[in-house]
């Protein structure tokens, strides 16, 4: 993407190597938009249900998923796909860019020159985008 600032690459990498991932082929990525946009079924049963047919014999071993999903739906989410793929991984990529060890991160390698501390989480259109350019780089 030609928008696509350093400053973003380079918190997209840091969220990589967060996360174990290596590869562009060793994750995918799912966007369920749950807060502004509630029109398409995004139940677990219904995600998981999707998933299967779309990856199934697929060697992919983790899913990222972009979502603004309350905690219990999250949790339930993560629960329904790891009883139907165990050997895959759900990873919540929100759950990971608010904690406090990916904060210190980015802070102590000085990685924003915008944002420092929390604010970072307070900037949803910077996140977004970091978040984007995250599933750029996934297999799909």
């Amino acid at each position: 993407d030609f928008d696509t600032s350093e400053e973003l690459l380079n918190v997209a990498q840091l969220l990589l190597q967060e996360l174990d991932i290596k590869h562009s082929q060793d994750f995918v990525t799912l966007h369920l938009r749950r807060g502004d946009y509630k029109k398409c079924d995004t139940s677990p049963a219904t995600v998981v249900k999707y998933l299967k047919c779309s990856m199934e014999k697929d060697d992919v071993k983790k899913v990222v998923v972009l979502t603004n999903g309350e905690e219990n739906y999250v949790n339930n989410l993560v629960r329904v796909f790891s009883k139907k793929f165990p050997n895959k991984e759900m990873i919540i990529l929100d759950q990971v860019v608010e904690s406090r060890s990916f904060i210190e991160k980015l802070n102590t390698k000085k990685i924003l020159s915008a944002h420092f501390g929390d604010a970072f989480l307070n900037d949803n259109c910077f996140r977004f985008s970091a978040e984007k350019v995250i599933a750029s780089m996934s297999r799909y």
